[in-house]
């Protein structure tokens, strides 16, 4: 192990199997208002203390997180991202269990690009070993790819679900009535 994995506060994690989830979501007013810097510095802090490490990205409209951990700690912070009111049209990119090795030593909720995000989530299809996962990251990549369009960036509005199915929205989309 490099001497600087040693100082990291994850070393003693880095060698125990962990459980990974990834979703996006829509911003919301509430979370704009907290402040992405807030809720960056204190999940930070929230995610260290449980043994969580991972990235996040998140602009004016979208939230991208691929967190890792202990199954249980894993589990009781997909429960809170559900429950946050802050996120809006949830969708879970994949999840993984019982992964043997760490990807994100000492991380506890660094804050990357789309670009490095997705860069990312490639490397790990690449270097996947299963059929399984690497169709996980496959579909991953796919749904980050329509997310990150630069011609559906319009459609992704931090309304409520009953304002978006106005027409201007469903011209935007394709539909037609």
């Amino acid at each position: 192990m490099p001497a600087a994995e040693l100082d990291s506060p994850h070393a003693k994690l880095v060698s125990a199997s962990v459980d990974q989830i990834a979703y996006c979501s829509l911003v919301t007013p509430e979370l704009l208002a907290y402040g992405r810097r807030r809720l960056i510095e204190e999940g930070g802090r929230a995610n260290a203390q449980a043994g969580i490490t991972g990235l996040v990205m998140i602009d004016t409209k979208l939230i991208l997180h691929w967190f890792e951990g202990p199954s249980d700690k894993v589990q009781d912070l997909w429960q809170k991202i559900q429950a946050d009111a802050r996120h809006h049209c949830i969708v879970q990119l994949f999840d993984r269990k019982q992964v043997a090795k760490r990807v994100f030593t000492d991380h506890s909720m660094r804050r990357v690009s789309r670009h490095e995000m997705m860069a990312l989530v490639r490397e790990a299809m690449q270097e996947s070993r299963k059929a399984s996962e690497a169709a996980a990251f496959k579909h991953a990549i796919s749904i980050l790819g329509i997310l990150m369009d630069p011609e559906y960036a319009d459609f992704y509005v931090t309304k409520p679900f009953s304002s978006i199915g106005d027409a201007s929205n469903e011209a935007r989309a394709g539909i037609k009535r």
